[in-house]
């Protein structure tokens, strides 16, 4: 299965970071900073596709 790829984009007015889009149904996230987000993803994808370990995926930052 290829890995998932999910595109981050930082809110200025907000000062966040957020999930912008993704292969991952219904993967919604944000964070203070860019890293902090990528280091979440993978868990909360693995919870949305009920898997065990964290799902590797591919992070593009907008």
């Amino acid at each position: 299965m290829p890995r998932p790829t999910i595109r981050i984009a930082h809110d200025l007015e907000a000062d966040v970071w957020y999930v912008q889009t993704s292969d991952v149904d219904g993967l919604s996230a944000e964070a203070p900073t860019a890293n902090a987000l990528i280091a979440r993803i993978p868990v909360m994808a693995a919870d949305l596709r009920d898997e065990d370990e964290p799902v590797p995926v591919e992070v593009v930052i907008a």
